[in-house]
């Protein structure tokens, strides 16, 4: 949980708008956790707030902003956020406690706390109640009783982990160090051959470590895990950033805050220059066989082949980092996982099953942030396995890191049905941008060009940009091709034999089991495949969503035959009414099947998340009806 969560919703509303072209009504409900009567008012109110400088149209069950006037948005949008910056945000009160918290080294009397504040007791104890909740992902805790005071349990490093993850910026309005400060940093940077795009981290933990310090808050990591930061490549980096501090501003950081500050170093990925960072080769070999483990785990589960030979080494190297993390406490921010789960879902179930075979092996509970982040790579693996591409020349604009950049390039290719030639550059570098087709940019910038620039944000929206170029196409400023469609493999997969009328009066497990015998007897199922769905069945639950279960194993009947058996009950079984179809997939154990598995659970995924769809194929009757309502009423066949 964040601070941040708490009485900002208007804004995370503006905010998910600007970054996608359209937004689905249901998105917003889920992601905000709100009824849709509150997200209506929402937009009302912001509709009714810009007005005449910007407009929130709704389009059925979709939500687009049009902005007028930018200059007027912004500001508008900045008196927004100031509604925030007082006692009557609940966001500024927590903020406010932990910092008294922080600040004391004794128990804080509630009554001093809610007269400075001045709120009611009721209010404080309520605030007091959010904060526990938020801090305990932490390993902090807030003690004592509102008659004798209160005060913050826990160490100093997850103190300081805390104030960089949620309330650096409240903290730290300005910056403590000086233009020559900077400068000094700057330069040794480039001395040491060290990436630019670690500075404002590295900022962060530096002033976090001179203001503690400087306030007699002690770090002890003597640990034997801390030990090896000491030896880090940016060891005699930080000592001569720590000796600046000691002569200049009699400020001396201990052995524990170097180890402190070099933790931002040993769990960040750096975009550029990864192979400065001196992994020891016992950890790049120990995590070579953790990633075979984890693509072995995907084949079991999902019988597809995945080839990263192009950029295993930079995923171990991810892997290494998120590690890292885990070891050192870092809670990785990821504010974009909404949006990763939305659009890239079968990405995200894989990256579930990498973090259980990461949780098995070392232990670690890998969170909701990691796992998104994981899915980029996964999202960038599996686009890789097919695609076709046209002969377009593209520039695409970003400050992205390595995942990102590596799934735009796929994400862009795979709209394109011939050779396209795609160049990726970061704002700084000098490109002449006439000669490309295309550019798509993730920075807002000036460009100075006659060719085309569509801007995205990092997580690629796809709908929108396919439309923009056909928009391009259509007025003659592109010489491109439609894009391509996509023909159904799951609807091929499923036929007359494989297609049952469930049993509402039978639990899900019997009627699994009977269409399995069913399939059996008809030989379309080698004899042992029952046994391996039970199996499976013990390690994990394969009701894929509430109104869908995805039972599936591998099929040694056929070796490259992909079969997909559906049970329908519109009336749910006898032990879950929520679950209406069992989607029944036999995978053929053969590598070259992975690309038309792929796009097999695309389309499953499609399906299950389509409510409206679900709700019309259970009442289908027999395997003709079914068939023809997706002829007549889907775009599977197009």
């Amino acid at each position: 949980m964040e601070i941040f969560n708490y009485d900002n919703r208007t804004l995370k509303i503006l905010n998910i708008l600007e970054e996608s072209f359209s937004v689905q009504e249901k998105y917003l409900i889920d992601v905000l956790k709100v009824s849709l009567k509150t997200i209506q008012n929402e937009i009302k109110d912001l509709n009714h707030m810009f007005q005449g400088v910007a407009y929130i149209k709704q389009d059925k069950l979709n939500y687009t902003l049009y902005i007028i006037n930018i200059e007027e948005y912004i500001k508008i949008k900045s008196k927004i956020y100031e509604m925030y910056t007082n006692f009557d945000s609940s966001k500024v009160r927590l903020v406010y406690i932990f910092k008294k918290l922080i600040e004391s080294k004794k128990s804080y009397l509630i009554d001093d706390l809610a007269f400075e504040m001045m709120v009611s007791r009721t209010t404080l104890n309520n605030d007091i109640k959010k904060l526990k909740s938020i801090i305990v992902d932490y390993d902090l805790s807030i003690i004592g009783r509102s008659n004798k005071g209160i005060k913050l349990q826990g160490t100093e490093k997850d103190i300081r982990l805390f104030i960089l993850s949620n309330i650096y910026n409240y903290q730290y309005k300005e910056n403590i160090f000086s233009v020559e400060d900077l400068q000094y940093i700057d330069q040794l940077l480039i001395n040491y051959d060290i990436d630019f795009k670690i500075k404002s981290e590295f900022i962060k933990y530096l002033t976090v470590s001179i203001d503690r310090t400087a306030n007699d808050f002690k770090l002890n990591l003597a640990n034997e895990e801390y030990k090896e930061l000491l030896d880090f490549y940016v060891s005699d980096f930080i000592d001569d950033i720590f000796s600046y501090i000691y002569k200049k501003y009699d400020i001396e950081l201990s052995i524990d805050d170097k180890k402190f500050v070099t933790i931002c170093f040993a769990t960040m990925n750096v975009p550029t220059k990864i192979n400065k960072n001196n992994i020891s080769p016992y950890y790049y070999e120990k995590y070579s066989f953790l990633v075979q483990d984890i693509f072995t785990k995907i084949r079991e589960e999902y019988g597809i082949d995945i080839d990263i030979s192009e950029i295993m080494e930079e995923f171990i190297y991810h892997i290494y980092f998120l590690m890292q993390r885990q070891r050192y406490g870092i809670r990785y921010k990821n504010n974009m996982k909404e949006m990763i789960k939305e659009k890239y879902l079968m990405s995200y179930k894989i990256a579930q099953i990498a973090s259980k075979v990461i949780e098995d092996k070392y232990g670690y509970i890998i969170s909701e942030d990691e796992i998104c982040y994981l899915s980029i790579y996964f999202e960038t693996f599996i686009s890789k396995i097919n695609f076709e591409a046209e002969n377009i020349s593209v520039l695409v604009i970003t400050n992205s890191g390595p995942a990102f950049r590596e799934l735009i390039v796929r994400q862009i290719k795979s709209l394109f049905t011939r050779d396209i030639l795609i160049d990726v550059a970061t704002p700084y570098e000098e490109k002449d941008l006439d000669y490309y087709t295309l550019i798509i940019s993730t920075i807002k910038m000036d460009f100075k060009t006659k060719t085309s620039v569509i801007l995205q944000n990092e997580i690629l929206d796809l709908d929108y940009l396919s439309k923009e170029i056909n928009f391009l196409k259509y007025i003659g400023k592109m010489n491109m091709p439609l894009i391509r469609g996509m023909e159904s493999i799951l609807l091929s997969s499923i036929s007359e034999e494989t297609f049952f009328i469930a049993d509402s009066t039978k639990s899900y497990t019997e009627n699994l089991y009977d269409m399995i015998e069913i399939l059996s007897n008809k030989s379309l199922v080698d004899d042992k495949f029952l046994d391996r769905i039970i199996e499976r069945g013990k390690k994990s639950s394969m009701i894929f969503s509430k109104n869908i279960a995805f039972p599936h194993t591998f099929n040694y009947k056929f070796e490259d035959k992909l079969l997909i058996a559906i049970g329908i009950s519109k009336d749910g079984f006898a032990d879950n009414k929520d679950l209406k179809i069992i989607f029944l997939a036999a995978i053929p154990e053969n590598s070259s099947n992975s690309m038309l598995l792929v796009k097999t659970y695309d389309e499953l995924i499609d399906i299950m998340k389509d409510t409206k769809l679900l709700d019309e194929i259970v009442k289908v009757e027999n395997y003709k009806d079914f068939i023809n309502y997706f002829i007549k009423n889907t775009n599977l066949y197009r």
